[in-house]
């Protein structure tokens, strides 16, 4: 399978133009692979960045939280819970509604521009075929999201979450990678962000 190859990094996109000029029936499969594992690469710094933002912020609202709520904190600390119940819940922590979610500013790169272009030209070109969501995926991220919507509005089958979440980056005017978990609740996914 194509997207097997194990291609790492800036060193990604090294064979291409030996794949490129290849006559290999697999050569734009080849040239997907690496161009989708480059943009992996090249997102990686953002994503750790946006990693590190959320939990401080998230840090500071628990603390917060905690300062807020000191009778919830001295129920968490008593030290005979062996004479509680053995049905006991403690007070669980609720992320305040109104606490901040903010993430740092993103700025595509030239190299991620132009590793994205090549992938649109790429199945523009009839040589592979993007799925709908990964099209809409690398549209949003070239801030391109009309188009991105667009694709979405017609995409055939995918993950109906996945093509929410995404509508909803759209309609924020997010176009940087966005973290998120996919849970389960009632066996029903929801995204929930984080």
């Amino acid at each position: 399978m194509p997207h097997t190859v194990p291609v790492r990094g800036p060193d990604a996109l090294a064979a291409l133009p030996e794949t490129q000029a290849s006559l290999a029936p697999n050569a734009a499969e080849l040239e997907l692979a690496a161009r989708l594992e480059y943009w992996w690469h090249l997102n990686s710094p953002y994503r750790a960045e946006y990693a590190q933002w959320r939990d401080a912020e998230d840090m500071a609202v628990r603390l917060q939280w905690e300062k807020d709520n000191p009778e919830i904190m001295a129920e968490w600390e008593r030290s005979n819970w062996e004479d509680l119940p053995i049905d006991y819940e403690s007070p669980p922590y609720v992320r305040p509604a109104d606490a901040p979610f903010t993430w740092p500013v993103w700025v595509a790169s030239a190299q991620l521009i132009h590793n994205l272009k090549a992938m649109v030209a790429l199945h523009d070109s009839g040589r592979v075929a993007l799925p709908d969501l990964l099209r809409a995926e690398i549209h949003r991220e070239l801030y391109d999201l009309d188009r991105a919507d667009a694709i979405l509005a017609s995409a055939q089958g995918g993950h109906l979450q996945l093509r929410n979440l995404m509508r909803e980056l759209i309609r924020l005017r997010i176009s940087g990678p966005w973290r998120f978990y996919l849970g389960f609740q009632n066996a029903m996914p929801r995204f929930v962000a984080h």
